[in-house]
């Protein structure tokens, strides 16, 4: 298998055997033994764009980061942000989570309890109060 991201201690692919034979995750993983997972980003501007103009935001960014590199690219695009920010969160294929608008030191650290960043994202979706 070809390098890939490093994903989170609380996540990895399934093996072959844990799913359906029939299953269109079968063909995926097979993909995945060839395909180039990089670090990398992609951010879709809301202006003079058509194609995003539903976008709720001005741009939205889909970044892909080695997860012992996470916390820290947080820690720096954070410093690009207003002093009061607020958590979106949601898994890919779900709805997404509005935190209430707060502090961004005390957002931080609030997060920073849960090890290098989101070492375990389950944890602060559990425990989210903001």
């Amino acid at each position: 298998m070809k390098p890939t991201l490093e994903l989170p201690i609380t996540l990895r692919p399934p093996k072959m055997d844990e799913v359906p034979v029939n299953s269109s995750v079968k063909e995926r993983l097979e993909l995945r033994k060839t395909a180039k997972i990089v670090e990398g980003f992609k951010i879709q501007k809301k202006i003079n764009n058509p194609e995003n103009a539903g976008l709720a935001f001005n741009f939205y960014s889909e970044i892909n980061i080695d997860n012992s590199r996470l916390w820290n690219l947080i820690l720096e695009l954070s410093k690009q942000m207003p002093d009061e920010i607020s958590l979106i969160f949601n898994h890919s294929d779900c709805e997404p989570e509005y935190g209430k608008y707060c502090n961004k030191k005390q957002t931080l650290e609030f997060l920073s309890l849960y090890g290098n960043g989101f070492r375990y994202i389950h944890r602060v979706w559990d425990d989210i109060s903001l």
